[in-house]
């Protein structure tokens, strides 16, 4: 497993970009990213703070308040939303159209949950791949040429232990994705202006390295947008959580 070195923020606060579009459907407001908007095969989003829909809650519940919205805007069944019990490590769920190995939806549960992973990729449609994040950084990958998505939730833990790169050696060997054909999108998530590591920094370094071809960073810090994102950092454990997710059609 690879390591390596994080090194602390340049100065200066991140300016934001014009990597985002803001909506809402119902009552879930929610941001799409334009770097996808040549590839109507792929749906992504993150959404905002959602009180109105959900309370500050982590975890599944969150997804059992919000995701029968969220699965209508990716164009997908509720049923096929996938998750994972997130524990700040590495493990990456992979699984194909060809064999699919989603876990079955239980009866009275909110989403398909995979114990465990913080990580999935997949050439399966209308299935959706979900991460919870309240400064974390919800990494979105796809491989153009194959057809494949991917999901990663992304803090310091798996930034120390290199969950892009685990995840970008996993496209290339369970889908034949070339890095060169990827695109990766890093979604609102803590920036070098409120966190002592430059996970922004770290993480685009690791991808450009790996050959991805095309990376944007959002370089929305949530703490800074508290008033629109959850933090951790700035709320502690009242903190919800924001969902992001992507679908193939």
């Amino acid at each position: 497993m690879r390591r390596f070195r994080l090194s602390p923020p340049s100065s200066g606060s991140p300016r934001l970009r014009a990597g985002v579009r803001l909506h809402s459907h119902a009552s879930l407001r929610y941001l799409s990213f334009p770097a996808f908007d040549s590839y109507p095969e792929v749906s992504a989003l993150t959404t905002l703070r959602n009180e109105d829909i959900y309370p500050a809650a982590p975890s599944q519940q969150t997804v059992a308040a919000a995701g029968h919205s969220v699965a209508h805007v990716l164009g997908v069944p509720f049923q096929n939303l996938i998750m994972g019990r997130q524990v700040h490590g590495t493990n990456i769920f992979s699984f194909s159209k060809s064999h699919p190995a989603a876990p079955r939806r239980r009866r009275g549960a909110e989403a398909r949950v995979v114990p465990s992973t913080d990580g999935f990729l997949t050439n399966a449609r209308r299935m959706a791949l979900v991460v919870l994040t309240a400064d974390c950084l919800p990494v979105f990958l796809y491989g153009r040429k194959r057809s494949v998505i991917g999901l990663l939730h992304c803090g310091r833990a798996g930034t120390l232990h290199d969950i892009v790169g685990i995840g970008i050696q996993r496209m290339t060997e369970d889908f034949g994705a070339s890095p060169t054909d990827c695109i990766a999108v890093i979604g609102p998530s803590i920036g070098p202006c409120c966190y002592d590591i430059d996970l922004w920094g770290a993480n685009e370094q690791r991808l450009k390295e790996l050959g991805v071809s095309a990376v944007f960073n959002c370089r929305i810090c949530t703490k800074c947008s508290n008033q629109l994102f959850y933090s951790y950092r700035a709320e502690r454990e009242r903190a919800g959580r924001m969902i992001s997710a992507i679908a193939l059609k």
